[in-house]
């Protein structure tokens, strides 16, 4: 339990990481115990008990009334959170993309199945085509009918 009077260095959180100072205010916040704590510069920082560890060594706490230096292991503890983040953050994107993968694997099972031909198919019954080949080939025939004399005049 800390008291009153007691130096103590807050270790986690994010808004007031690093800093040291004694203890003004002891209470009971709407999570949990809370601390009242003024820094060196006179600065009042309100923290969460679970996030200081209690200064007891004489030189940690000499050490805390210079505000010039920074606390030890403020930096790595800094690094650690943010890859805590970081790691967080992928889970996330991870989470996401796993859903919009499933997602898209239940609209594809729900759309109906295509066959990918390059052309459609006609089925045409047998006398029907042999009506479309003789009109064809009479046709042609005309055709060159027309184009013979035409042909034979220009020379």
């Amino acid at each position: 339990m800390i008291a009153k009077g007691q130096t103590v260095r807050v270790v986690r959180g994010k808004k007031s990481l690093g800093t040291t100072g004694r203890v003004f205010w002891t209470g009971m916040g709407k999570y949990g115990p809370r601390l009242g704590v003024t820094d060196g510069n006179g600065a009042t920082h309100w923290v969460d008990a679970a996030n200081v560890a209690l200064l007891t060594d004489a030189a940690d706490v000499a050490a805390a009334h210079r505000p010039d230096e920074p606390p030890a292991g403020l930096f790595e503890e800094a690094f650690e959170e943010d890859a805590g983040n970081a790691a967080e953050r992928r889970m996330v994107e991870r989470e996401i993309a796993d859903t919009e993968a499933a997602e898209r694997r239940a609209a594809a099972a729900q759309a109906p199945a295509v066959a990918p031909t390059a052309r459609p198919t006609v089925t045409v019954d047998r006398t029907a085509f042999d009506a479309l080949v003789a009109r064809v080939t009479f046709l042609e025939q005309v055709l060159a009918a027309r184009l013979t004399p035409a042909a034979e005049e220009a020379r």
